[in-house]
């Protein structure tokens, strides 16, 4: 079962050619559930213009059961990091072989969710500027940037598993003549064995060293999880693989902010995201569009 699950979802990849990449206008803000029904048509998923979708995740629900199919799923990650995206559904319905987060290796053991199949669908598409999001370079790179605020991403793939590879990436304190803290909130965090993230700040006035060690154990217990390191001169995010054979990596929000100023207490996530717009669009209005971009 687990290895079918398997081919399934490697054959999505590499067959699937209606994911957009383009901006699209039209739609209205995407609705957090819809029915079956709905679903049936494609779902056309855009983001305002300099924008990229960072969360995509569908959940289809039946009852008591949650979970998603493959095919899904594997459309779901490929809308990361795109202007646009396309899911198609093909009026299939869709079983809920995969719990929201799993694996083809991590199958639910519910026959009875097995069974089942979605009677409606959780949605939630959400974007930012492009210009927010930061990739952290190999560590043979140097990067360092005074952005007041952003995305640290742990590689250019996130969702999609990282590569045995050091990566870096240094915040420095964008007003140099003042004090300022950072705060820093996990969105999402998933690495493998023995890899682990290093957080390490300088002091700006003693010049002592901090670090917070986060290895592959650390979970979010809530939708966010947020640090402080206080006055910083500088702050180096350093992800160290060690034995990588399937981390998905991270995304962590970051704000800078004198010590006058209160940290968000919804962290600094806060601002950064907008909802995405959605339409779904007949079968005919999608062979019109591939024509177009074959033309």
């Amino acid at each position: 079962m687990q290895i079918s699950l398997f081919l399934v979802l490697i054959s999505s990849i590499l067959f699937m050619s209606t994911t957009a990449t383009r901006r699209i206008k039209g739609g209205k803000k995407c609705r957090s559930s819809i029915t079956e029904r709905k679903f049936r048509k494609d779902l056309l998923v855009t983001c305002p213009r300099d924008s990229l979708l960072t969360s995509a995740n569908i959940v289809g629900v039946n009852g008591g059961c949650e979970g998603i199919s493959p095919e899904l799923y594997v459309q779901e990650l490929l809308c990361h990091w795109k202007p646009s995206c396309q899911i198609v559904n093909n009026k299939k319905p869709t079983y809920l072989l995969m719990p929201k987060g799993g694996s083809p290796s991590n199958l639910p053991t519910s026959q009875e969710c097995l069974a089942k199949t979605a009677k409606s669908f959780k949605l939630n598409f959400e974007c930012t500027k492009g210009t927010h999001v930061m990739n952290m370079p190999h560590r043979t790179q140097t990067r360092e940037t005074t952005a007041r605020k952003g995305l640290i991403r742990s590689h250019e793939e996130h969702p999609w598993l990282y590569s045995r590879a050091d990566h870096t990436l240094t915040l420095l304190n964008p007003d140099p003549a003042r004090s300022m803290n950072l705060q820093y909130t996990f969105r999402s965090f998933h690495l493998w064995d023995k890899d682990y993230l290093t957080v390490t700040w300088i002091d700006q006035d003693t010049g002592a060293i901090s670090t917070e060690i986060f290895r592959s154990n650390f979970t979010l217990s809530k939708d966010h999880v947020s640090k402080l390191a206080t006055n910083a001169e500088r702050v180096t995010f350093a992800l160290q693989t060690i034995t990588s054979n399937g981390g998905s990596g991270f995304v962590i929000c970051f704000a800078w902010s004198h010590p006058d100023e209160n940290p968000k207490n919804s962290g600094a996530c806060e601002g950064l995201f907008h909802k995405a717009n959605c339409s779904f669009i007949s079968k005919t209005r999608r062979q019109r569009r591939q024509k177009l971009k074959q033309s």
